[in-house]
């Protein structure tokens, strides 16, 4: 247990110097022998020393560490922890604000973290070193411990997270939002059919099937909700075509006044018949905008230049080679000689 004090972070071992070539040392006397091991001890105990000097109370090292390094930190009162991962030791240096050293003689005060709280806790059947900034204001690194009754559960759980820490860091680079339910891929699939009648050419029947391919999300929505799948791409094609949105819930919005507002997010979109999407819950066509579903046009544009990127190379693809077994043609079967006397 440590507690307001200075980390260390080195990514080599806490050992003696080692040599980059490999060298022979020939001792004559036992005297040669003890001043040989008394310069080793001398140099990790000035290592530690000099550490304690500065104020450091944990020390992290990337490789192994010695016993004779181990006496010293014991005997200082330090805490030494191996850590192999380059991974963890980067968002360690995050966390604390620490610069990794790669020799043991070259630390500076400026290469030093500070740390508030580091202490074991068990949290399950694991023991788990727990590194604690308080009263910090916002830490750059934080952990998220998932616990559960089975693996599925878990593995669903940080499958959760993991896709909602990505949306906010897609959200820090490009904020910029469009319809979901497959409005965006509707709306696609009918401008590029637009386009397609002013193309000559066989290139006119290329754009139209990529707009037909487009229908696939929509399409799939509709079959996966029970609905018809041809009923629902037909009234999206007939809202998005018209100019000014029908919304089909006016009806039901004058008895529910004290419903709560949509996030700030979506009160400065507008109504478009380009936001049609597919209406899972009461199984039809409406602007989603209005319903909270949206997605991050970076993940779209991604989805979108993926799939096309694979058709594409797949189109590509001339003939295929298939593998045969080596040793030229087989000898055909003929059966026991004892069954057809014929063919023998």
């Amino acid at each position: 247990y440590a507690e307001s004090t200075k980390v260390a972070i080195f990514t080599c071992s806490l050992d003696s110097t080692q040599t980059e070539t490999k060298g022979t040392v020939i001792l004559h006397d036992d005297e040669e022998l003890l001043n040989y091991n008394k310069s080793e001890e001398e140099f990790i105990h000035n290592v530690i020393k000099r550490l304690k000097e500065m104020g450091v109370g944990v020390v992290i090292v990337g490789e192994n560490v010695s016993e004779m390094a181990l006496h010293y930190v014991d005997k200082y009162k330090l805490v030494c922890m191996r850590i192999v991962s380059k991974w963890t030791i980067r968002r360690l240096c995050r966390a604390v604000r620490a610069r990794p050293v790669v020799t043991l003689n070259g630390i500076r005060d400026a290469d030093l973290g500070v740390c508030n709280k580091v202490y074991t806790k068990e949290i399950g059947n694991d023991h788990v070193t727990i590194f604690e900034q308080v009263n910090i204001g916002e830490s750059e690194v934080s952990t998220i411990v998932v616990r559960g009754a089975t693996e599925t559960a878990m593995n669903d759980v940080e499958r959760a997270v993991d896709d909602g820490v990505n949306m906010v860091r897609a959200m820090t680079r490009n904020g910029k939002f469009v319809a979901g339910a497959g409005a965006v891929e509707i709306e696609l699939a009918r401008r590029l059919n637009q386009y397609a009648t002013t193309v000559s050419g066989v290139e006119q029947y290329a754009i139209k099937a990529y707009a037909k391919s487009l229908e696939v999300v929509p399409r799939t929505l509709a079959e996966n909700t029970g609905l018809s799948d041809t009923d629902i791409i037909s009234k999206l094609y007939k809202a998005h075509s018209e100019e000014v949105v029908k919304d089909e819930s006016k009806q039901s919005e004058a008895a529910s006044n004290t419903k709560k507002l949509p996030a700030e997010i979506l009160k400065s979109i507008k109504s478009s018949p380009s936001n049609v999407g597919v209406d899972i819950v009461n199984g039809g066509v409406r602007d989603m905008t209005r319903e909270g579903v949206i997605d991050l046009m970076t993940t779209r544009q991604m989805g979108i230049k993926l799939a096309t990127q694979s058709a594409t190379t797949i189109l590509r693809v001339d003939h295929i080679i298939m593998k045969k077994p080596a040793g030229g043609p087989r000898k055909p079967n003929r059966g026991h000689w004892d069954d057809n006397d014929e063919t023998w």
